[in-house]
């Protein structure tokens, strides 16, 4: 999935700064490894933030307090599942949906 999300960032002609929002710090490691492999130097700005967990509205409102220093054109949470039941995952994506978070 990070994977996955690199490349769309590098493909999108439309959009050049991202902000992406990793429930751990090692996730946040292991994108930041996936942006130097995939991305094209110098076409977008990536913004990569590791935070420490927690539940959907404390995701949501991490993403929305770290992305204020700039305007980003998108942003994103990368999420596991991590013994998260689907109706968890269904409320944090309607709520990421209504705060334009992918």
């Amino acid at each position: 999935m990070a994977e996955y999300l690199i490349l769309i960032c590098n493909n999108d002609k439309t959009a050049k700064a991202y902000f992406i929002y990793c429930e751990g710090k090692t996730d946040a490691l292991f994108v930041r490894h996936l942006k130097k492999l995939y991305l094209d130097r110098g076409t977008k700005h990536i913004s990569i933030k590791g935070g420490t967990g927690g539940d959907h509205s404390t995701l949501i409102k991490e993403v929305e307090k770290n992305a204020q220093a700039r305007s980003y054109d998108k942003k994103y949470i990368l999420l596991d599942r991590n013994g998260k039941k689907q109706e968890e995952l269904d409320t944090l994506i309607e709520l990421m949906k209504k705060q334009g978070i992918s």
